[in-house]
């Protein structure tokens, strides 16, 4: 069968990256109320980039202004 220990070590940082990103954006996105741009700002990268990651990472972002 498959074992989980067969992951790569890149395979292994890029999961724990993505992860750890996902965490911090939905954390920042909570206390911002929603507000993309000042949740962009906060996290240190463009609005842009922030939306990339939100379809990169398949995040439902609260609707907001």
């Amino acid at each position: 069968g498959t074992n989980q220990l067969t992951q790569t070590l890149p395979e292994i940082a890029a999961a724990a990256l993505r992860n750890t990103e996902v965490q911090a954006i939905l954390q920042i996105i909570a206390q911002t109320g929603g507000n993309k741009t000042k949740a962009a700002k906060i996290l240190g990268v463009s609005y842009k980039t922030l939306l990339n990651k939100f379809k990169e990472y398949g995040i439902e972002a609260p609707a907001s202004e």
